[in-house]
């Protein structure tokens, strides 16, 4: 049974809650991404909004996963580059100006 977009954005917002700054944890949902790439355009939404919600300091690693599924992903198909792209200037600005590191934040 295919799953709703409902269902794959709650699924994608709890992964999420769970990322963090290990290769294994990025690297693991990464290729649950990869896996999921027909609903990038749906999916790429949720990881903006969780982005914007996440505490400072881990809102680093929300780009490392962008960075992670973009690379990977590009072998099997570009729509999590599609899906990314339009959002990741604004990612970047906002994570470095909301990551908690003032040296960061002035750089």
């Amino acid at each position: 049974m295919a799953e709703t977009v409902d269902q794959m954005a709650a699924a994608f917002t709890s992964k999420l809650a769970g990322l963090n700054a290990t290769s294994q944890s990025i690297e693991t949902l990464s290729h649950w991404c990869v896996f999921h790439r027909k609903r990038a355009k749906g999916l790429a939404p949720v990881w903006q909004a969780q982005l914007r919600a996440a505490p400072g300091k881990r809102k680093l690693n929300f780009l490392y996963l962008a960075n992670d599924v973009m690379q990977n992903s590009r072998k099997k198909g570009m729509e999590w580059i599609d899906a990314f792209w339009p959002l990741m200037a604004w990612a970047v600005k906002h994570t470095l100006r909301n990551n908690g590191d003032e040296k960061v934040a002035k750089s």
